[in-house]
């Protein structure tokens, strides 16, 4: 019992200092009040507060928006810029819209409402708000009226050639160097390793067979990913330059079916998934009958198989995590000694992998702070436990921390990144960790007169894991940014944190083989239950899949002919996957009525101009344009964010081509 203190607290400290930490971070970069306004905004803000008598004032001035801060309860944040076709309400042209996500602004608290109102009043009577110049990011171009220049409005001007992903291929060097130096007796048997890779390969065929391949992303912006990955863009590139370093090497082996490389590649990198949780519940001590349940979770459950067949970012950071947590939990465990080669490259090579991850979008860095909590359940001893995440944070700092320092420092940090929740965090945070602290110390007297309630693990192995994992948990909806998103997609951040909930949930009943397997078995169907919630296809998924067979049909869509599109109603968008197609042409709906396009050119009605913003844009240009029908689909009425359904009944699309009137 003399190393109980400093295990306990190494252990507990380092967990919960972390993922506190990440917590944290974030609102650093708002520190400072009214970053990068001028006297000119502080002054209208004023000006604003004074004369409709509420409290706001200039929070943050990014390119091309002004955010304010209104001091109700609870505070609330508004962003008010000259892009009109992205605004919540309009005012003298400003664009005026609150900070989060909503179902339905009417079920806000009244002083949001109110001061929603208080801000378009003072824009209506003061109008001369100076937005800072600049753009927005994510940002998304129109083409100017009357014959614009043809462009896909995501792509640059000029390609950029993609980066190789260096860090993957460093971490992949790292642990095969690493494994040759694992002890014989602590490896996987030769039976396992067969066992294992056979139930990867059923689990990309299960995916394949169960789920056809779709975009993932909300508001049809999943097609923007592909091409960012294609050809670079700089609105995605503020969340980091992971996504890229991953995928765009492979784009571009065929530009033109991009997002079908991109899709295969993630078919791959998923399919690992089952070998990590293998090699992760393992190393917690299950065994062989309850460790192939846990591993066969990946292969039955629909939300993995929806992730798996799509481009989702989410799918990248959680192979990359669960990697990292296999490779930490073999290089952890009490039989391999550290200060050996295979230890400390082990620990780098998971390490590049966490990073790699939290390059790719800022939703995996409180998923990947939480990733050494395997250390705990891996059975190593506090100095293994310290010399292991300090290598790994060292590692993180080197090849992350420049990114992440510039995502908080640059404009989308300014204007989107602080929480919506982390206000309360911290104290409800301490409020768990004194008495999981004094648990420990009661624990401490009662460990010397108990024996070990389960073989070969120590019990305060056990205490500190059943500690942690409500405290995880809890972390779980404190950081869950996307909380008033669909379904499938709040549901996705949760899996980001599977590597620990498994570890630490599986170190519990590791002694218990029954138990063990039943619990995996009720996850697995726990999953079947909203399988046909979360694996359903909105609206524009169903209809970028029919764009791409159009597309490889060349009889419809000729890569030499011209095409145009509605992409852009209000807050709502559409990015067609069309690539490497200079002549295709995204029009926002501000755009479209005064656009006249020359005969022989297609057009394409897509299901924006069904909705209330797209609906009179594309009437008038419909009818200022002969046209014949080429295609024509009904799509299901299924809206991908909750906040912006589409009208009621069914939803129909065409393709023309424009005549000579």
């Amino acid at each position: 019992m003399d190393g109980f203190w400093w295990a306990a607290r190494s252990r507990l400290v380092w967990t919960l200092g972390v993922t506190l930490w990440a917590a944290l971070v974030p609102g650093r970069a708002w520190a400072e009040v009214g970053s990068g306004c001028r006297a000119a905004q502080n002054e209208w803000v004023s000006r604003c507060a004074a004369t409709h008598g509420f409290d706001v004032h200039a929070y943050a001035c990014p390119p091309g928006a002004l955010i304010v801060r209104v001091a109700s309860d609870p505070p609330m944040r508004f962003e008010l810029s000259r892009e009109a076709d992205r605004g919540f309400v309009q005012a003298a042209g400003v664009a005026i819209s609150p900070i989060g996500n909503f179902a339905r602004w009417s079920d806000q608290p009244l002083p949001h409402r109110q001061a929603l109102q208080h801000l378009t009043q003072c824009v209506e009577t003061d109008p001369t708000l100076a937005v800072p110049q600049g753009q927005l990011t994510p940002h998304t171009a129109a083409p100017t009226k009357a014959a614009p220049r043809h462009h896909a409005d995501s792509r640059s001007d000029e390609h950029q050639q993609p980066p190789l992903p260096w860090l993957l291929l460093g971490a992949c060097i790292c642990i095969f160097f690493s494994q040759r130096s694992w002890p014989v007796h602590d490896r996987l048997p030769r039976r396992e390793w067969m066992m294992a890779i056979g139930l990867c390969l059923a689990t990309m065929l299960v995916w394949v067979v169960r789920q056809p391949f779709g975009f993932f992303h909300q508001n049809g912006h999943g097609g923007l990913w592909v091409e960012y990955a294609l050809n670079g863009h700089p609105g995605l590139a503020a969340y980091g330059p992971g996504y890229r370093e991953l995928f765009g090497w492979v784009a571009n082996i065929r530009p033109e079916v991009a997002d079908r490389v991109v899709f295969a590649a993630q078919l791959l990198l998923a399919s690992l998934s089952p070998l990590s949780l293998w090699i992760l519940a393992r190393a917690v001590g299950l065994s062989l009958l309850p460790t192939a349940t846990v591993a066969a979770f990946a292969t039955f459950d629909p939300l993995w198989a929806r992730l798996a067949t799509s481009e989702s970012y989410f799918t990248a950071i959680l192979s990359l995590l669960l990697l990292a947590a296999a490779v930490l939990a073999r290089c952890t465990h009490k039989d391999f000694a550290l200060r050996q080669a295979g230890g400390w490259l082990g620990c780098i090579g998971a390490g590049l992998l966490v990073a790699q991850a939290a390059r790719i979008h800022p939703l995996a860095w409180i998923p990947a702070a939480t990733v050494p909590a395997v250390v705990l359940a891996a059975r190593g001893s506090w100095r293994r436990t310290i010399f292991a995440t300090t290598l790994i944070a060292a590692t993180v700092a080197v090849c992350a921390g420049p990114a992440i320092y510039n995502l908080l420092e640059g404009t989308l940090g300014q204007a989107w990144m602080p929480s919506l929740a982390f206000a309360s965090g911290p104290p409800v945070a301490l409020a768990i960790l004194i008495p999981c602290v004094t648990a420990l110390v009661g624990f401490k007297r009662w460990q010397r007169h108990r024996g070990s309630s389960q073989a070969g693990v120590e019990p305060r192995l056990l205490v500190l894991c059943a500690l942690l994992l409500p405290l995880l948990v809890y972390i779980i909806g404190l950081t869950n940014f996307v909380r008033g998103d669909a379904l499938w997609f709040r549901t996705a951040y949760v899996y980001l944190f599977v590597p620990a909930l498994v570890a630490l949930t599986f170190r519990l009943v590791s002694g218990q083989r029954g138990v063990a397997a039943v619990l995996a078995l009720a996850a697995i169907g726990a999953t079947q239950l909203r399988a046909g919630e979360i694996t359903v296809f909105a609206t524009d998924v169903v209809e970028t899949n029919l764009v791409r067979q159009w597309r490889d049909t060349t009889e419809l869509l000729p890569r030499d002919q011209p095409l145009y599109y509605l992409g852009r109603a209000g807050p709502r968008g559409l990015v067609l996957p069309l690539y490497a197609r200079p002549l295709v042409t995204r029009l926002a709906a501000k755009d479209l009525a005064d656009t006249q396009i020359p005969a022989g050119t297609l057009y394409y009605r897509s299901s924006l101009c069904a909705t209330p913003d797209g609906r009179d844009p594309c009437r008038v240009f419909e009818h200022a344009h002969r046209l014949t029908p080429l295609q024509h689909a009904t799509l299901p009425n299924v809206a991908s964010q909750p906040w912006l359904p589409y009208p009621n009944g069914p939803l129909e699309v065409m393709l023309f081509k424009v005549d000579q009137k």
